[in-house]
């Protein structure tokens, strides 16, 4: 699968290349993933491990300023010009705000009536939603994400405890899955990213059968 990732507020996707390598490692398959670099220029996450991932000379992004939702407009303009030009891709990935976007990109889709560029999407650690719905006055449509999703997120969470959840009401639940680690705001580790390799296959699978 070719799949497009997209980074959290304040990072990269250099970091998000190296906070993912684990669970490619682990999925194996002969995947290509493309990482989509922010525009906007932010203060480096707080996110834990984001320190470790960086060295002093990185330069950090942010795809829209939570402080001016008109830039989220313009995040989804560019990243749909982004999939017209650099597509088709089979998956999405975001991590925390990335995976925001990704979301209210599916669900802006929806609602215009047009095919999903994607076949499935991946969320991990899916950042609060709140604000982005409602900019989008996507809180109070009928919309939803048709493809199949994998959500993945951590009960000890302090960034976005319900970010995850409150996506999944949003997305098909015939297609839907989930899993809960025993994490915070990371990609899960340890024991629990087996767990998660498994959910992103079945995931990938059902979107191709």
């Amino acid at each position: 699968m070719k799949i497009m990732c997209l980074h959290g507020n304040g990072t990269n996707s250099s970091v998000l290349d190296l906070q993912i390598a684990p669970l490619k490692h682990e999925l194996e398959d002969d995947h290509e993933y493309e990482f989509v670099e922010a525009a906007l220029n932010a203060p480096r996450s707080s996110v834990p491990g984001v320190e470790s991932l960086s060295s002093p000379d990185h330069s950090f992004y942010a795809y829209y300023d939570l402080n001016d939702l008109s830039t989220l407009r313009t995040a989804l303009n560019q990243l749909d010009d982004y999939v017209s030009t650099e597509g088709p891709f089979d998956a999405v990935l975001g991590f925390s705000a990335g995976a925001v976007l990704a979301a209210m990109y599916l669900l802006d889709k929806d609602r215009q009536g047009s095919t999903s560029p994607f076949k499935c999407g991946i969320f991990l650690s899916t950042a609060d939603v709140t604000m982005e719905t409602k900019y989008l006055d996507l809180d109070a449509s009928p919309v939803l994400i048709r493809i199949p999703t994998a959500h993945i997120w951590g009960c000890n969470d302090p960034i976005a405890p319900t970010g995850g959840q409150d996506l999944g009401r949003m997305c098909d639940s015939a297609c839907r899955f989930t899993l809960v680690h025993g994490g915070g705001h990371e990609i899960p580790r340890r024991e629990y990213l087996t767990e998660s390799v498994h959910l992103i296959r079945k995931t990938m699978y059902s979107a191709s059968h």
